[in-house]
């Protein structure tokens, strides 16, 4: 067994992740990137977060040159306390981010290492696609995204939350993606905000609303700002939107870390759907294949702003992550 020693404290960690925050939102409000220009984030640079979080992954490198990890292997994280909010896919290791080397995931609790239970692959899709009054005044109707699910499964669109269960209860196992407004709340990460549900933000789809939903086997895909922050309201006890989905049945998860660019998330899931469902790839590694995706592209895509807020966080390891 190999244990290392990582001389960051708990707060030092929070800091990074906070800074990261501070940066995507600025001054202004959450409904967007307002502290960050998506066409220029370099602009806004995130390399000191990135030197500061870089111990989490540097200890790594020697497991490379020893043969121990190798090129495209999966990475499983499972985190404790303010590392549930760390964007492994932009630390660095011998020069590049962790994500061009390994596929990366999140696991809640490393007994699941032991699990034998298969993830299942989703025969169907629902799409819940809910634009913001200001977006849909923009002409901006997120159509793309459910026109793309159409396109690898049979796909029900709903243009608000008002028949979610009924829907849901058609369609397990299988895929439940959301476009839409989202927000974290530090102080009710359970009851206040989430998924905006109408034009003017006056419903939300709480994180305990979803913990109330049948979500047994499906993976959950949220393109919506902050929905994979995790808020630890005790030393042991993380939640959020993403343990509300976990803890309601779900096989997977992708959601953000931070606010995010529409149309760069958009093309990240549209890309991690077609390598997972159209070419029959591993979920770990059509996570990885989406963010590579965005480097890729390069310019502003290239930007850790555009490619790393993503995390993927599995139930099982077994089926569905080599």
């Amino acid at each position: 067994m190999l244990s290392r020693l990582i001389r960051l404290t708990q707060t030092e960690i929070a800091a990074s992740a906070l800074g990261i925050h501070r940066r995507v939102r600025g001054g202004g409000s959450l409904r967007r990137a307002a502290g960050i220009d998506p066409a220029h984030p370099e602009k806004t640079s995130f390399d000191d977060v990135i030197d500061a979080l870089s111990p989490l992954v540097e200890w790594l490198e020697p497991l490379f040159e020893q043969g121990v990890i190798r090129q495209d292997d999966t990475l499983v994280v499972s985190p404790d306390g303010p590392i549930h909010n760390v964007p492994f896919a932009m630390l660095p290791l011998a020069g590049a981010p962790l994500i061009e080397r390994v596929a990366i995931v999140n696991i809640p609790s490393a007994a699941l290492l032991l699990s034998r239970s298969a993830a299942p692959r989703p025969a169907r899709a629902l799409a819940l696609l809910k634009p913001t009054a200001a977006e849909l005044e923009r002409g901006i109707d997120y159509a793309a995204e459910g026109q793309a699910l159409s396109a690898l499964l049979p796909t029900t669109i709903l243009p608000d939350g008002t028949a979610l269960e009924a829907a849901m209860a058609e369609l397990r196992p299988g895929l439940w993606h959301t476009a839409a407004h989202g927000e974290d709340s530090f102080a009710r990460p359970l009851v206040d905000k989430g998924l905006a549900l109408s034009g003017d933000e006056t419903v939300w789809l709480t994180a305990e609303a979803i913990r109330g939903l049948k979500l047994e086997g499906m993976h959950v895909g949220i393109r919506a700002c902050l929905c994979g922050v995790v808020t630890q309201i005790t030393s042991r006890e993380a939640l959020g939107m993403v343990w509300a989905v976990l803890s309601a049945g779900a096989a997977s998860l992708t959601a953000a870390l931070w606010s995010v660019d529409i149309p760069s998330a958009s093309d990240f899931f549209a890309r991690f759907y077609e390598t997972w469902l159209g070419e029959g790839q591993s979920r770990a590694a059509a996570h990885r294949a989406a963010c590579r995706a965005l480097r890729a592209q390069g310019g502003p895509r290239a930007h850790p702003y555009h490619y790393a807020p993503f995390v993927l966080t599995v139930a099982t390891l077994e089926g569905d992550v080599v």
